[in-house]
């Protein structure tokens, strides 16, 4: 299996990936990219994207928003908007990914934030220390 690109979230202290992905879209929220004039991007073609996009994710208070989307899909609206169908957990890798990337792609960071999504409201945020 080839390593996946990340899709990304800002946090309260800085940008990073998310471990989990992807993680999904509500109905309506997304839609094909197919305008001519369209940013392709680079790795879009990959097999370390074969979802053809990457998204970008936000932190705002105790909300999950979705930001952005690039590649083949884009926001239908254009505008950011709360994520307020996603609910599970979210793994975010802390510190400079392992040696290997498909150590970071199955979340062997050194530490992760782990957050606990209802509805798009942060139930829960903790950080978990990898001690082997």
């Amino acid at each position: 299996m080839t390593v996946q690109i990340l899709d990304s979230i800002a946090l309260w202290d800085g940008t990073r990936g998310v471990i989990l992905t992807p993680l999904g879209f509500g109905a309506g929220v997304v839609e094909e990219n197919d305008l001519p004039d369209r940013i392709a991007l680079a790795l879009e073609g990959s097999t370390a994207l074969q979802r053809g996009y990457v998204a970008h994710w936000e932190i705002r208070g105790r909300e999950l928003w979705l930001v952005a989307v690039h590649g083949r899909l884009r926001l239908t609206d254009g505008q950011p908007l709360p994520a307020e169908w996603v609910r599970g957990d979210l793994r975010i890798g802390i510190g400079s990914p392992p040696g290997k990337l498909h150590d970071a792609y199955f979340g062997n960071y050194q530490s992760q934030i782990r957050l606990e999504v209802d509805e798009g409201l942060v139930e829960t945020a903790w950080r978990m220390e990898r001690l082997l």
